[in-house]
């Protein structure tokens, strides 16, 4: 890219320097061209010519300029000729015969013509693209540009007849995978996710406060979407190829306030750059596996325009999307360049040019809206009818953190009742203002019966999982205070001493047994004597017989009936 004005104006022929100098009202003295750039660009650099050009520019073209400044001087010119219009291509007679600087084209144009941007490449990374630009010796002498427009606020709509909202599924299925982290070892495919027989475990626990035409969320996407999340948020790690938890995050995460547990998932996705969310639209298809874009740009600019909408008031997607490809629709592609991805739809039709931008960019806003925000609790969803594809939003309270707000969030009711209610039949049911913290500690040696919307949800304690404490170390004192505290002290006796029973462990035992009687006490000594008799046999009952297990029946009568006993 040519940085000073001289050096952008030494490739012109003289036929354009004329044409220059006529729009700003310069003499040229020599029609050289190299000489005569450097007379215009000495007399375009001059004050009073630089701004009675700018005095004459129309809105457009002022805009258009600003937009440049903002950009720190220049842009590709993709994306700023989509915006303002591009230069005809004229070589120098036709450019006499229709003299393009009398009548410009466009807002690019205007500006072209006076001298006051021009066309170059420049180096991006590690590629060299085509800008608009402002030469460098120009651009400090310009007025301070516009600021930037602010999004179109979103129209208003009426509520839905349907109305659909995940936020409480979120904690409570971000709960129950803690819970089973906490309690199985989860190994991962090639594909890090768990094996099949874990995710049907975890598909059998996750949705259950989904709206029930909301069923097609709880599929694998949703399932990987959430594992990958808390991995994100640092909830759980990947090590040696198994799923495990976090415990000491986990139990922050608990513990804290429900704002800040929406907070922690909501701001680990936004600023994750490892999940790309256009791989997940469901109506793309990618040139390999391991294609990949930056997805922190989309998730910017659509936050940017949430942000502006009142928390509550319900909007069109189709306005959010159409308001984006009017404000900033070069979101996720920086350079304006929409020839290089090679996405296809799934009639294998290839997405090439901005013509395709409805297909990619907005199915991609409509992705975010329907699924990740949604899921997150972030916005609401609505539809005209049962089971009919969502088409309105709301932003929720839920999202403030993430759009930077500092919106109230709705308190829960104090109760004086206790967190837990244990009942004669083992049953365990937590109170809706329980702490999760609490429900987590119970969730440990206790299994899940049911879960009751959003009033209550009923555990029954297990002795399978009172015996995995105890080998973990925890005491039954501990486990009875900690269900004698949340409950009131209201835990019935047979409960608690049952619990004791449990962690002691078995008592007593029954089993099929089959009994060896011998003639006299020297043959059993003698079977004894023999290692592979010996260790079919069982406990000793009398000096003539002996305990055998039904399961060695079989092999033990074999052996007598091959050494005559039998």
């Amino acid at each position: 890219m040519k940085r000073t004005l001289l050096a952008s104006l030494v490739d012109y022929d003289i036929v354009l320097l004329n044409a220059l100098a006529s729009v700003r009202g310069a003499t040229l003295s020599s029609q050289n061209p190299l000489h005569a750039a450097r007379e215009l660009a000495e007399q375009l650099l001059a004050p009073t010519s630089l701004a009675l050009a700018l005095a004459e520019l129309p809105v457009e073209a002022r805009e258009a300029l600003s937009a440049l400044q903002r950009a720190g001087g220049w842009m590709e010119s993709p994306r700023f000729a989509r915006r303002f219009g591009t230069v005809r291509a004229m070589g120098p007679g036709r450019m006499q015969r229709e003299r393009p600087w009398m009548e410009p084209a466009n807002a690019t144009e205007a500006l072209y013509y006076r001298g006051l941007i021009f066309q170059g490449f420049h180096r991006v990374d590690e590629h060299m693209v085509e800008v608009f630009y402002v030469p460098q010796d120009v651009l400090p002498l310009l007025p301070a540009p516009s600021p930037s427009p602010s999004p179109p606020t979103l129209p208003a709509v009426a509520p839905p007849p349907q109305r659909l909202s995940a936020a409480a599924a979120l904690v409570e299925d971000v709960f129950n995978l803690l819970v089973y982290l906490h309690r199985h070892a989860v190994p991962l495919e090639d594909d890090d996710l768990p094996t099949p027989a874990h995710r049907k475990a975890l598909h059998a626990m996750m949705g259950s406060l989904l709206p029930a035409d909301q069923a097609s969320l709880t599929d694998s996407n949703r399932l990987t979407f959430l594992l990958h999340l808390c991995r994100t948020a640092g909830l759980a790690t990947y090590h040696q190829r198994r799923l495990s938890l976090q415990r000491e995050n986990a139990r922050r995460w608990l513990q804290s306030s429900p704002a800040q547990r929406f907070a922690v998932l909501q701001t680990a996705w936004r600023d994750d750059e490892t999940w790309c969310d256009l791989r997940h639209v469901p109506s793309l298809k990618f040139p390999s596996p391991d294609w990949r874009s930056n997805p922190l740009p989309a998730r910017q600019v659509v936050l940017h325009i949430l942000a502006q909408c009142p928390p509550g008031t319900w909007q069109r997607i189709d306005d959010l999307v159409a308001t984006i490809k009017t404000y900033e629709p070069d979101f996720q592609r920086p350079d304006g360049d929409y020839s290089v991805w090679y996405l296809r739809d799934q009639h294998d039709r290839l997405l090439l040019g901005f013509e395709h931008w409805d297909e990619i960019e907005g199915a991609l806003i409509r992705h975010l809206v329907t699924q990740p925000l949604y899921w997150l609790g972030a916005v609401e969803l609505g539809c005209v009818a049962p089971g009919a594809s969502p088409n309105t939003f709301c932003v929720t309270h839920w999202a403030a953190s993430l759009l930077g707000k500092t919106w109230s969030q709705e308190q829960a009711p104090t109760s004086t009742m206790p967190a837990f209610v244990v009942g004669e039949d083992f049953t365990v049911r937590v109170a809706p203002h329980a702490s999760l913290y609490e429900r987590f500690q119970l969730a440990r040696f206790a299994e899940l019966v049911r879960q009751e919307e959003a009033t209550a949800v009923v555990y029954r304690l297990s002795p399978d999982g009172v015996k995995m404490l105890a080998r973990q170390g925890v005491r039954v004192e501990q486990l009875t205070r900690f269900l004698t505290r949340t409950s009131g002290g209201r835990v019935p006796r047979k409960v608690l001493e049952t619990l004791r029973r449990w962690h002691q462990g078995p008592r007593a035992r029954l089993e099929r047994m089959l009994v060896l009687r011998l003639a006299n006490a020297g043959q059993l000594a003698q079977l004894r004597r023999d290692p592979v008799a010996r260790a079919l046999l069982g406990e000793q009952i009398s000096p003539t017989s002996v305990l055998v297990p039904a399961t060695n029946e079989a092999r033990l009568r074999r052996w007598l009936r091959e050494h005559g006993y039998l």
